[in-house]
């Protein structure tokens, strides 16, 4: 490597460093589908990401029950996120990754978006967010980013929960001190119930939801999960985890090979020492 192109490497290195570590502390930019949304989900406000995580951060040390706290928080995640995402195979830029949050993950979403053009589906394009954080910032996602969102806060203040995939929609089961209930942000509605009990009479939900039929359906007893939230989404489990780490292992690679001097440097070290070597053995560049 010579010395231009060991510097061009190194700049570039540091340059991705910088942007690794703004993207570690930098959370999205909310969806401009949020500017068209004043209120949402029967005239629940919407809330911005700075409020609910205020909201939350008080509810947390407020020492209320289990069961108070996880309403309130079904009822913040519902007003902070809209509901919108767009369908498979569709590519929106007001949900994809963003240069801010992941260089990685923003490089390999238009990447595919370019290569593939329209498609069925998408891998890398529109990603569902896996964070608290990310979720409320982005402010719109599907009924399993606001699922997601509250089983991750509740979990992280002490409150189990789990993501509950139903036929078609995504809800959270979690523990109270009354047993287990359902909690579905999507809707902003508080079924007192477990998964398991609903399963056996699905049309006790009915109340809960306007008396919908479809809903009844969704709650059947055929083809539900019930999970943690990495063992819910693994591969995009596993998929943030890697570009999380690779946004900042990947320049420091960047920077070492353009720091270590390369082999070319070391021979014409071993010539200078051994001038009767290089004129045996031949000529060495």
């Amino acid at each position: 490597m010579n010395s231009s192109v060991r510097i061009t490497v190194l700049l570039l290195g540091m340059a991705l460093l910088v942007l690794g570590m703004a993207n570690v502390f930098t959370p999205p930019t909310p969806s401009s589908v949020r500017q068209q949304v004043e209120s949402h989900k029967g005239g629940l406000p919407l809330l911005d990401a700075p409020a609910a995580l205020a909201a939350l951060a008080r509810l947390a040390e407020s020492g209320q029950s289990a069961e108070h706290i996880a309403r309130n928080a079904n009822e913040i995640v519902a007003s902070a996120v809209h509901n919108h995402w767009p369908g498979p195979g569709i590519w929106d830029e007001s949900v994809a990754p963003q240069l801010r949050e992941n260089w990685i993950r923003y490089l390999l979403s238009r990447l595919e978006v370019a290569v593939r053009g329209e498609t069925r589906r998408y891998y890398f394009a529109t990603p569902e967010r896996l964070e608290l954080q990310d979720i409320l910032h982005m402010g719109v996602g599907l009924c399993s980013q606001m699922a997601i969102a509250l089983a991750v806060y509740l979990d992280d203040i002490g409150i189990p929960a789990r993501i509950a995939g139903l036929d078609g929609h995504v809800v959270t089961e979690v523990t109270t001190e009354d047993g287990d209930l359902l909690f579905d942000p999507d809707y902003n509605v508080v079924v007192p119930m477990s998964l398991a009990e609903i399963e056996a009479a699905p049309h006790t939900v009915l109340e809960f939801y306007n008396n919908d039929e479809r809903i009844a359906e969704i709650y059947g007893p055929t083809g539900n999960v019930l999970t943690n939230v990495d063992a819910f989404y693994p591969r995009l489990w596993w998929y943030y985890r890697i570009t999380d780490v690779a946004v900042i292992v990947l320049p420091l690679g960047l920077i070492v090979a353009a720091a270590v001097p390369g082999g070319t440097a070391r021979r014409r070290k071993t010539t200078a020492g051994a001038p009767e070597a290089a004129d045996a053995g031949g000529s060495i560049s």
